[in-house]
């Protein structure tokens, strides 16, 4: 017989317990998969908002990275512009707001000037953007992307409450990142107006001269933004990041690595136990076949290879079926209202990965001991065992 026609005899040799132990470990390869691929989708979409724009460094207040309630003076976008090497800043403002009567919870609502290189991302499907001259900048006028549309069954003309204000649907648009599907975009006046703020601003988005975008000019622009101060010498407390630093920066992305981190030990732990409970009955139950094996020739080392691979092979079924469940898992939320505008239903080889190689440690651990005892049983005493 050769060496995994035995292994697999062995595993279906007892069908039941191994369909459960490679069940245990699915369900944990599963729930780490899909926590880390959704908070791993989020990373990335989040990532490409700005870098399909082509946008260097995004400036906000310090030491509060990501954080909307953090609002910075409109007037500082002069002098950012001012700066050597840069070649365009477009503020922003954001708010989230509810719509509950369509179950939707969280949506982003952008604030950018009428005629921003912002808008050039995007592409319209019905309707038209802002235009300058004709849209006042604090008119109540809004754009939808496509998701955000669907999801909300509305059309260009069509009024829309935000915030018990009525807007008139000018536009819907299509864009390469999810987030801006399911966003709406309005004059950033308007949202200043309905956010009851002055002159400010969440973030300034900085686009560096074509040619002026290596790492070294990037920290020069940055040293010089964060170098600003107002009229009494004092810096302005500014903060430009790079956008992979600024999305890292992240306080939700952290708190979901975290959970992520929790999830990883959990289910290295229950799988760890459910490996080792398996493969401690299996060497116990087969102690005579392993003691004729001893007496045929067969080396500790040899037995104890045997024992470890079965759990391996027992681990790799499980992982196979767990990125399988956290696949379909990922593509029904994707497709759920109020959720399909910031998931996309992917899951990177990395995370993928991730999943196995947490399969092959539970393995490993589990099936250690039970093979170290397997090869120390004794040839006579093993086949005398009833």
């Amino acid at each position: 017989m050769s060496w995994w026609r035995l292994i697999w005899s062995n595993i279906r040799r007892r069908p039941t317990r191994s369909l459960l132990t490679a069940a245990g470990i699915a369900a944990s390869v599963g729930a780490v998969v899909a926590l880390s691929g959704i908070t791993d989708s989020f990373r990335r979409n989040f990532l490409d908002l700005y870098q399909s724009r082509g946008i260097d460094l995004v400036v906000v207040r310090a030491g509060t990275s990501a954080n909307p309630g953090a609002k910075i003076d409109a007037g500082l976008g002069e002098r950012i512009a001012a700066l050597p090497d840069v070649r365009a800043v477009a503020p922003g403002l954001v708010d989230v707001v509810s719509f509950e009567r369509e179950g939707l919870i969280g949506v982003p609502i952008q604030g950018w000037p009428v005629g921003s290189f912002l808008f050039d991302e995007l592409k319209f499907v019905a309707g038209r953007p802002f235009v300058s001259g004709e849209d006042t900048p604090d008119t109540r006028k809004v754009i939808l992307g496509a998701i955000l549309a669907r999801n909300l069954s509305k059309t260009v003309g069509d009024t829309l409450e935000i915030q018990l204000e009525p807007f008139e649907i000018v536009g819907i648009y299509e864009s390469g990142n999810i987030f801006e599907n399911g966003s709406a975009v309005v004059p950033i006046e308007a949202l200043r107006d309905l956010m009851q703020i002055d002159d400010q601003v969440t973030d300034f988005q900085v686009m560096l001269a074509q040619d002026r975008r290596d790492e070294a000019h990037v920290k020069q622009v940055r040293d010089a933004i964060e170098s600003l101060r107002d009229a009494e010498g004092r810096r302005l407390g500014l903060a430009a990041l790079p956008t992979r630093d600024y999305v890292n920066g992240f306080a939700q992305l952290k708190i979901a690595e975290g959970m992520c981190l929790a999830t990883l030990t959990v289910a290295l732990f229950v799988g760890t136990m459910g490996m080792l409970n398996t493969m401690l009955m299996s060497v116990f139950e087969r102690t005579r076949e392993f003691g004729v094996l001893r007496a045929l020739g067969w080396r500790p080392g040899r037995i104890a290879w045997l024992v470890v691979t079965e759990a391996v092979t027992l681990a790799l079924l499980g992982a196979i079926l767990g990125i399988l469940g956290a696949w379909v898992l990922v593509v029904v939320l994707s497709g759920l209202p109020g959720i399909n505008g910031f998931l996309t239903a992917d899951l990177s080889p990395r995370i993928m990965l991730q999943g196995v190689v947490l399969a092959l440690i539970a393995a490993l651990l589990g099936g250690l001991h039970p093979a170290r005892r397997a090869a120390r049983l004794s040839p006579i005493e093993a086949i005398r065992h009833e």
